[in-house]
C-alpha cells in the first residue's frame, strides 16, 4: 500500500491576518451571515469590487467616515491639457522647418534638425519648467503635434 507524502513548507508565518464575515440583520434582529458578493449587492455596489469594504476596515471605531476617505483614485492622474501648451511652446523652441519636397505625407508636417533627440528634448524641458512629467507624456504629445523627428526619405 502506498502512502501519500504530505507536502510541507519551511515558511510558518501567515500573511492572512484579517477575516471578514458579513452579516445582515433580518427584521426580527437575527443576524444571518452572508457571502461577501450577496453583501455587496444587497447594499447597491458592485459585487467584484470591494474597495468599500477595505476602506470601512481601515477607519476607527468602525464609524461611517466621509467621502474624502472613499477615494479609489480612479481618474485621479493629473491633466495632461494642462501641460499640452507648455510643450508644445517648447518644442517650436527647436525651430521645425517645413521639408522641400512636397508630397501627401508632408503636406502640412514639420520636420526637427537632424542633431535633435527627444530625450534630450525631454530632458531639457525638465530642467526649464521644473516639472516631474513622464518621458511617455511628452512624447505622447508630440506625436499628436504635426512635427516630427526624422526627414522623408525617397
Amino acid at each position: 500500500m502506498r502512502e501519500e507524502c504530505k507536502r510541507t513548507t519551511e515558511n510558518t508565518k501567515k500573511t492572512k491576518t484579517l477575516t471578514y464575515k458579513y452579516t445582515l440583520l433580518k427584521s426580527n434582529g437575527v443576524c444571518v451571515q452572508v457571502c461577501k458578493t450577496f453583501f455587496l449587492a444587497t447594499l447597491g455596489f458592485n459585487p467584484e469590487n470591494d474597495w468599500i469594504i477595505t476602506q470601512l476596515s481601515q477607519t476607527a471605531n468602525n464609524e461611517f467616515p466621509d467621502h474624502a476617505h472613499f477615494s479609489d483614485n480612479c481618474g485621479k492622474h493629473s491633466h495632461y491639457k494642462y501641460i499640452y501648451g507648455d510643450v508644445v511652446s517648447h518644442i517650436k523652441t527647436y525651430h521645425p522647418t517645413i521639408t522641400q519636397y512636397r508630397s501627401a505625407k508632408a503636406s502640412s508636417r514639420s520636420y526637427l534638425p537632424s542633431d535633435v533627440i527627444l530625450l534630450s528634448m525631454y530632458n531639457d524641458f525638465k530642467d526649464k519648467t521644473n516639472t516631474d512629467k513622464s518621458y511617455s507624456l511628452f512624447h505622447k504629445i508630440l506625436k499628436t503635434t504635426s512635427v516630427s523627428l526624422a526627414l522623408l526619405r525617397h
